[in-house]
């Protein structure tokens, strides 16, 4: 893991989880942020209209190149920036943002919160459903590729080590903050090898913020 560049101060440092950070494009960084800016309006003394607020003028958008998922969900790219809250508790609340590349339409923003704030969208998750790995050799990089894309929805989390059933007709990565795993994120796959659910919760259902859920049957330690 290594540092590509420093950002402003008025930004989370971004490490290279994922791959190697490049800029945005001029046009894909006009949609998202014009795009943002309807979805999370700020009034005129800065504060959010709603819930969440987006100011451009402080938070600049980082283009992630995700290798692993580049070649499986290729029509996508994934933005990170950070939003602005009403609450004292969730003053900078992490954002990604997944937009269709240039020929894809249509050319709408699907927006991943931080995962203490809020639980996952089905917006979200729904963009890496029916992928198909079409060899069970491929599922486990698959898995990871996508729960590392979470990691940077949970501060300081690190990405724990995938499992798979044996069929290969479920897997089960795992986030972890201070040795502690907060999140598990399981897959379930058809017998064609494609994704048909994901369910991302707390393995702890009662701790704050858990937006828990049963784990799959498919997805059971093994």
């Amino acid at each position: 893991m290594r540092l590509i560049r420093t950002l402003p101060t008025t930004t989370l440092a971004v490490v290279c989880l994922l791959g190697l950070l490049v800029g945005c494009t001029s046009s894909e960084e006009t949609l998202v942020k014009d795009r943002l800016g309807q979805l999370y309006a700020m009034d005129q003394d800065g504060w959010p209209v709603d819930d969440l607020g987006y100011d451009p003028s402080k938070e600049p958008l980082d283009l992630l190149r995700i290798d692993e998922l580049e070649s499986l969900v290729p029509a996508r790219q994934f933005y990170r920036t950070v939003l602005y809250s009403k609450h004292a508790e969730f003053r900078r609340v992490l954002a990604l943002v997944s937009v269709p590349t240039a020929g894809n339409e249509p050319r709408d923003v699907t927006v991943g919160l931080d995962l203490t704030y809020t639980a996952p969208s089905s917006e979200f998750i729904r963009q890496f459903l029916g992928v198909p790995l079409s060899k069970t050799d491929r599922v486990e990089p698959f898995v990871n590729a996508v729960t590392k894309v979470f990691s940077l929805l949970l501060r300081n989390s690190m990405v724990g080590k995938t499992t798979t059933t044996r069929d290969g007709a479920g897997a089960r990565g795992v986030l972890s903050v201070d040795g502690k795993n907060m999140k598990f994120l399981d897959f379930v796959f058809s017998k064609d090898r494609i994704l048909e659910q994901l369910l991302v919760y707390n393995p702890n259902p009662h701790a704050p913020n858990s937006h828990g859920g049963p784990p799959c049957p498919a997805c059971k330690d093994e």
